[in-house]
């Protein structure tokens, strides 16, 4: 099939995201290593970028996204990169999360929940009672994409404000705490943020990001 300029431009928009976020990459790359995690589940699909990476490291991925043109695009993708290890559904996180977890038999595999896809009515909390709910495996790892790192407070821009009917909040430690308390227990999990001298340097403003493992 002739790929359009179009979905050219976006694929390379893809790669060129994927790149921006290399610190963000080594971390999950060491931890997957580190927990021997063989399954990921990704929320905000988006071009695919992060998805293939994800399928290069684990022996199975499987990634939702709620807007139909962008699965549309990202399985034709993935049919291109002959990626059979990728599992790719439309709906929305907590919904697909819930019909899907009570049925997967887990056994001993460990598992990387990726959220992403955090805009301002962000379905983070509810994803993460989904997770904590069903599940047989070892406790996973979160990974929290458009995250505030409070190494570094004037990388604001790079973090979500998530909103519900009344108020406003950051997407950081304390909005997540309560559910990470509930589901892994009080002082048995820790926020892990990318590191490196490039975060630092004049001008950066790529998303935040953290990655909570068990202890």
């Amino acid at each position: 099939m002739k790929i359009t300029s179009k979905e050219k431009e976006m694929r390379e928009h893809s790669d060129n995201g994927t790149k921006d976020d290399t610190l963000m990459w080594d971390m999950l790359e060491y931890h997957i290593k580190k927990y021997n995690v063989t399954k990921v589940y990704e929320t905000g699909t988006y071009l695919g970028g992060s998805t293939v990476n994800f399928s290069e490291l684990v022996d199975e991925v499987w990634t939702v996204e709620w807007l139909d043109w962008l699965c549309t695009f990202s399985k034709r993708h993935f049919s291109e990169l002959s990626k059979t290890n990728i599992k790719l559904i439309h709906g929305s996180s907590a919904d697909v999360f819930s019909q899907l977890l009570p049925l997967t038999r887990f056994e001993h595999d460990r598992v990387l929940f990726f959220l992403d896809a955090h805009g301002h009515h962000s379905p983070i909390l509810k994803e993460l009672a989904v997770i904590f709910a069903n599940r047989d495996c070892a406790p996973p790892l979160i990974g929290i994409h458009d995250f505030f790192n409070p190494n570094l407070p004037d990388l604001a821009a790079g973090s979500h404000m998530v909103d519900d009917t009344q108020n406003r909040y950051r997407l950081d430690e304390t909005l997540v705490t309560p559910a990470l308390d509930e589901g892994y227990g009080k002082g048995k999990y820790t926020f892990n943020y990318p590191t490196g001298s490039s975060l630092a340097r004049p001008g950066y403003s790529g998303p935040g990001s953290v990655l909570i493992t068990p202890k």
